[in-house]
């Protein structure tokens, strides 16, 4: 690129176009040298000119962390120009295209109604008015900003708005290569710790659940005398040679039984109720993904709106179990007690710290290795009178983690509202409805594993 053109007259009027370019063609578009000026003008020549006010513009970039080598760069270009006067070549061409700043007349303000000082569009427009030989019919301006191209044609100017083409390509942030950097650093962190995937296994949703209405105290009557009735009294003879098998405590206890026990479950029908259907299962799955293992790993479980348990809950609508005749000789026989030892946990092996109808538990672990999983399956009740969907979270944690990992799990209900005998047919105590838990219960019934259903206690 040469400084100037050979012999070429200073008189603007010499070149075939002359184009006003707005600050920001110098500084967001491709350097002025590779700008595509055919789609200006495919012959030319072309004469750029930059008013003043552009040139304030670009020079108030020099200290910009983004833009400051641009801006620099355009000063040293212009720089021949404040030396001698002539325009700087820009490009051979064809089209051939020079550029020089406008000298511009003095604007009297008064004389527009929509523009001033104030504005620095206003101010290039005013100037591009106002710029010495230049004919009406040849000022032209290229942007990009659409407020200034909408002011200079409000003014019969006519403009040229920049497209895609003229742009520099997408360019790096100094903060993104700073992120790009850190992301960088946290990857090779993340190679020396231990990685988690956390997976549910949880009923379709919406979860189908109750609120059930308390016995009315017909109901309530009906059901008692029900239960009763199923449930009498044993007979006993009380004859002399048969008091070696009279149980003399009986009539006490079934006096509790009846007084106490079965009034009791029965004011407190529908809240058994809502434990029974509200139970659905779950399964926990927490596995070391990572290459590395995981020491001392803490898995924490949380419950909002609702309680873990480790066993399916048994709500049973015949009522509580009767007392029986409890025989003198079966006194007199105390099972021995043992010593029961807890079993050492080995190293490899999860802690569990867990109690009945918990709203959070906690599993650990001293040496988590890669591609081990850690389970745990029970059940989660969803309480029908939250008014949010039941939140289950899981936090794992380890000492050579940094922070932890984390999933939630959100639950959302189709809560019902109905009576009592919606769900039970009173006459015979049954369900009538199944509950989403039926299948746990029904396998520990059949293989006679009763330790893995817990009965409603109220």
């Amino acid at each position: 690129m040469t400084d100037e053109f050979p012999a070429m007259p200073d008189d603007p009027p010499d070149f075939q176009t002359k184009v006003f370019i707005d600050s920001n063609v110098i500084l967001e578009c491709l350097p002025l040298d590779q700008l595509p000026w055919q789609d200006i003008d495919p012959t030319g020549p072309i004469l750029v000119l930059v008013t003043p006010t552009v040139l304030k513009e670009v020079d108030s970039k020099k200290k910009d962390g983004r833009l400051a080598v641009r801006a620099r760069d355009f000063n040293r270009l212009m720089a021949p120009m404040a030396a001698d006067g002539k325009p700087v070549v820009l490009t051979e061409g064809p089209p051939r295209v020079a550029i020089t700043a406008a000298r511009c007349r003095r604007i009297d303000w008064q004389q527009f109604d929509d523009l001033g000082p104030d504005d620095a569009d206003a101010c290039v427009v005013a100037e591009v008015l106002h710029a010495h030989g230049i004919a009406q019919n040849q000022q032209r301006i290229i942007s990009q900003d659409i407020h200034l191209l909408i002011t200079a044609q409000r003014h019969g100017v006519k403009t040229f708005h920049v497209p895609d083409g003229w742009l520099r390509p997408p360019e790096q942030h100094p903060k993104d290569a700073e992120n790009a950097k850190l992301k960088q650093q946290l990857a090779e962190v993340k190679k020396s710790e231990p990685e988690f995937a956390i997976r549910f296994e949880a009923p379709q949703q919406p979860v189908v659940i109750y609120q059930v209405r308390p016995l009315s105290s017909d109901e309530s009557a009906a059901l008692v005398a029900g239960i009763l009735t199923a449930h009498p009294k044993p007979a006993q003879d009380a004859g002399p040679f048969n008091q070696i098998n009279y149980d003399s405590g009986l009539d006490k206890r079934y006096a509790e039984y009846k007084d106490q026990a079965v009034p009791r479950f029965v004011q407190n029908f529908h809240n058994g109720l809502e434990v029974y259907y509200g139970q659905v299962p779950i399964t926990l799955v927490v596995e070391n993904t990572g290459n590395i293992r995981a020491d001392n790993i803490i898995i924490e479980v949380q419950v909002m709106g609702g309680w873990i348990n480790e066993k399916a809950i048994l709500f049973s609508p015949s009522g509580p179990t009767p007392p029986r005749i409890e025989r003198s000789y079966e006194k007199l026989f105390v099972p021995p007690s043992f010593n029961i030892q807890s079993r050492v946990v080995g190293k490899h092996e999860f802690r569990l710290d867990i109690f009945p109808r918990c709203r959070n538990f906690s599993a650990q672990c001293e040496d988590f290795r890669h591609g081990q999983e850690w389970s745990f399956s029970g059940v989660l009740w969803l309480d029908s009178h939250y008014a949010r969907d039941t939140v289950l979270v899981v936090k794992v944690t380890a000492a050579n983690l940094h922070g932890e990992s984390s999933s939630v799990l959100s639950l959302a209900k189709d809560v019902r509202q109905i009576g009592p005998f919606d769900l039970i047919d009173i006459s015979s105590r049954k369900p009538t409805v199944m509950p989403a838990i039926q299948s746990l219960i029904q396998e520990a019934l059949e293989s006679k594993r009763y330790e893995r259903i817990e009965f409603y206690n109220a």
